[in-house]
């Protein structure tokens, strides 16, 4: 029996990431396309965030210093389908499924939040360019560092850490709108941000699980 708790039911109409990349349109969209408060759930999009704690030295480094329990944060476009963000090897796609194969009991919370049309497109372009440029890219561990001490630092080139990069990504759509630099953003930061909506608390087995349990019904 699945023990995580479910807080509201994942949305199944999330569409998987495409094989194909150039599919989606990278037009900045205009602030006013996130404001969705008289659009039915028809009308938009959902984007995923997921936060989660891995065993690992890093992991285990970010929590501590931080004082956040979860460590690590990435986008996707599907409950529990593939994320994206950015670890020690650069940008990745994350699949929770094989995760689980691998580590058992990663703690992890879910959000979801509603986007337009236009916002939908352009994070999922955002998305294909970085999976178009993946070798390029590097782990910014000289950014997360100095993130955690908040000391400024300029932008490295071609270098992101997870939360930077999903912080970016929400941002320069138009999603939402921070207080802070997107640089300055960590994992723990996700947990505040009242446009999120909490779906699901337990562990990743569980939302897998969960997330194919409702597929099936």
């Amino acid at each position: 029996m699945v023990s995580a708790r479910l807080l509201i039911s994942l949305d199944q109409k999330a569409a998987p990431m495409p094989q194909s990349f150039g599919m989606y349109s990278k037009a900045p969209p205009s602030a006013d396309n996130k404001m969705l408060e008289n659009q039915s759930d028809s009308d938009h999009h959902h984007v995923y965030i997921l936060l989660t704690r891995y065993p690992d030295t890093l992991s285990k480094a970010v929590s501590g210093l931080t004082w956040g329990y979860y460590s690590h944060v990435s986008i996707g476009f599907a409950p529990s389908d593939t994320f994206f963000s950015f670890t020690l090897k650069g940008f990745r796609i994350e699949n929770p499924r094989k995760i689980c194969l691998k580590k058992k009991d990663v703690p992890c919370v879910l959000y979801s939040l509603p986007v337009c049309e236009a916002t939908y497109q352009y994070l999922r372009a955002h998305v294909d360019d970085y999976q178009q440029s993946s070798l390029k890219w590097r782990f910014n561990l000289l950014g997360l560092a100095l993130s955690i001490l908040h000391l400024p630092f300029v932008r490295r080139e071609n270098h992101r850490f997870c939360s930077q990069f999903v912080a970016e990504a929400l941002e320069q759509s138009n999603a939402i709108k921070f207080k802070k630099r997107a640089s300055s953003m960590l994992p723990k930061d996700f947990k505040e941000i009242p446009e999120l909506k909490l779906r699901f608390k337990g562990t990743l087995s569980d939302l897998v699980a969960l997330t194919l349990a409702l597929q099936a019904v």
